[in-house]
């Protein structure tokens, strides 16, 4: 491995790290209201609030227009102050006045939104708060994306921090002891988003001049439309299966769903969202660097590696998880975790693979593989969960999201040559499949007991690595590597 892959590596490692702990930090909020929510309201009620997040994420989407990847590619092409100010500021404002646009319309639909997605008219206002709390949070996204780009890694976990303090501590006062239910759980989300607004705003102020170019708007929307496409295909992979449980099983069906489908967001949150944001701001300035192939080849297979440890240690440890955070009724959440785990880390393997796409500003090709897994997972729902249930739905989803290393790696290859390590990878494929399965049959046979699920869950989390070590997939120099890269270990360079 040459000295700069290993630099460039170290820094990907550092700065998911980073924005790791701050998107852990704002994801966290999901998490600490589980056992809340599930034990403060009635499962249907949970089941609202599942299908309110899946919708938030959906909207969220559309009003970020794909404009937080699409600033960073201008701002990093644009040479002085005044060039990157005027990024910022155009990015805002189109984020901005679309997002309005959306509340508005919101509000005109609301009753007929409401019985679509809730099968009532009486939750209309819940249909204007998910719009609204959605839309600012994608304008809060364009924002912290600038400090993503200035490596301004302390002050976006600030903005996190200060969202996460105020969604937890006012949806806890409102939904525990003052019994608002569902109306409590809308304002606290909306006043964590107003307050990561207002921070937001604050720190990047000196960017947010006002200049507006119709020119930089055209080229931020030409880049970010297909990156939108492609989350908001994303999107309908996250929750087609939420609705269509709705439709065939009830709300009480996704709120048991929506527990293992959290608890399975751990991988997502811990190290897919976080590679994914460090990632361009290690790939971009690597653009002309005859290292690049090799950085990218030797990226994939950590990324599979770390992904599948978060996968098996799932597996092991699931029963365990559901029985803290959700009262008696939801066991049967533990089964989808892992599945919807791994499912979820073949996300982070198709940003890998399409780094071809996204350096020669291909980025239709980059939608493509989000498409078709769409499609996919869409027909699939609509076949297996009638008679499956959360069962079908999270096979389904694996199903589709497979598809996504699988058409990157056709499609990615013929814009950048990536050499794989195939060797590695089978080992690492093979033994998270196994292991994976053995888990969710060790962590079937210890449900209800605390210590058989501590101990099965510290089985998962011990054995892989130490098998990795056995299949020589991994050594003691890429350990180290990896331990400098999270500032664990001092770098000898």
């Amino acid at each position: 491995m040459s000295d700069g892959v290993r630099r460039a590596i170290r820094s990907l490692g550092r700065e998911s790290a980073r924005y790791g702990f701050g998107l852990a930090l704002a994801q966290l909020g999901s998490f600490l209201l589980m056992p809340i929510l599930t034990h403060a309201l009635t499962r249907s009620d949970y089941g609202v609030v599942s299908v309110a997040l899946t919708t938030a994420s959906v909207i969220s989407t559309v009003a970020g227009a794909g404009l937080s990847s699409a600033l960073l590619r201008s701002y990093y092409d644009m040479g002085d102050d005044v060039g990157r100010n005027t990024v910022v500021s155009t990015s805002f404002i189109v984020v901005a006045a679309w997002s309005c646009l959306l509340v508005a319309l919101s509000a005109l639909v609301g009753r007929a939104g409401s019985a679509a997605l809730f099968g009532s008219p009486t939750l209309a206002y819940l249909v204007v708060v998910v719009v609204f709390e959605a839309t600012g949070r994608a304008v809060v996204s364009v924002l912290q994306s600038v400090l993503r780009a200035e490596h301004r890694a302390g002050q976006f976990v600030a903005v996190s921090l200060v969202m996460l303090v105020a969604r937890v501590v006012v949806s806890w006062l409102l939904v525990a002891p003052l019994a608002l239910g569902l109306k409590g759980y809308a304002v606290g989300t909306v006043i964590g988003m107003l307050t990561g607004l207002v921070h937001s705003v604050l720190l990047v102020r000196r960017r947010l001049e006002t200049r507006f170019s119709l020119v930089e708007a055209r080229l931020l929307v030409s880049f970010g439309l297909p990156v939108m496409v492609a989350n908001l295909a994303y999107a309908v992979l996250v929750g087609a299966d939420r609705y269509f449980l709705r439709a065939w099983h009830g709300l009480e069906a996704v709120a048991v769903y929506n527990v293992g489908y959290q608890l399975a967001s751990i991988v997502t949150v811990l190290l897919v969202t976080p590679i994914n944001m460090a990632w361009p701001t290690i790939l971009l300035p690597m653009k002309d660097s005859p290292d690049l192939p090799e950085f990218v080849s030797r990226s994939l297979t950590m990324v599979c590696g770390l992904c599948g440890w978060a996968v098996v240690s799932l597996a092991f440890g699931g029963p365990l998880l559901v029985e803290i955070v959700a009262p008696q009724g939801y066991g049967d959440a533990a089964i989808v975790i892992p599945i919807v785990a791994l499912a979820n880390s073949m996300v982070l393997v198709q940003r890998v693979l399409a780094a071809g796409p996204e350096l020669t500003r291909r980025m239709r090709r980059y939608a493509f593989p989000y498409l078709v897994a769409a499609i996919a997972v869409v027909v699939l729902d609509w076949l297996v969960i009638p008679g499956w249930g959360m069962y079908g739905a999270a096979a389904a989803t694996l199903i589709a999201y497979a598809l996504l290393p699988v058409i990157a790696y056709r499609v990615g290859t013929t814009l950048l040559a990536i050499h794989v390590e195939r060797s590695r990878l089978v080992a690492i494929g093979g033994l998270t499949a196994g292991m994976t399965a053995l888990g969710i049959f060790a962590g079937a046979a210890v449900r209800g007991s605390v210590l058989g699920g501590t101990l099965a869950m510290a089985a998962g989390v011990i054995s892989y690595p130490a098998l990795l070590f056995v299949l020589r997939v991994i050594d003691r120099r890429s350990v180290l590597m990896l331990w400098r890269s999270l500032g664990v270990a001092p770098s000898s360079d």
